[in-house]
């Protein structure tokens, strides 16, 4: 199986090869993961960002977000 995955967009080789495939394959837009989004953020703050000590440091990514109840 890995042998047949693309390192660039993990799909099948087997598959995206063949010439039925020949421009078959779209790409949506982006998602943002906004746990990474924070994580950034925060370690982008100056309090963080300009410490000798910044790849020491151990973030946690904490939801604080709560789903709707149907």
């Amino acid at each position: 199986m890995e042998a047949d995955t693309c390192d660039g967009c993990g799909q099948p080789l087997s598959e995206t090869t063949r010439m039925e495939a020949f421009e078959g394959y779209d790409v949506p837009d982006p998602m943002a993961c906004q746990g990474c989004k924070a994580l950034i953020n925060k370690q982008s703050d100056e309090e963080y960002a300009q410490s000798k000590y910044l790849p020491a440091f151990r973030f946690a990514v904490v939801r604080t977000w709560r789903e709707e109840e149907t």
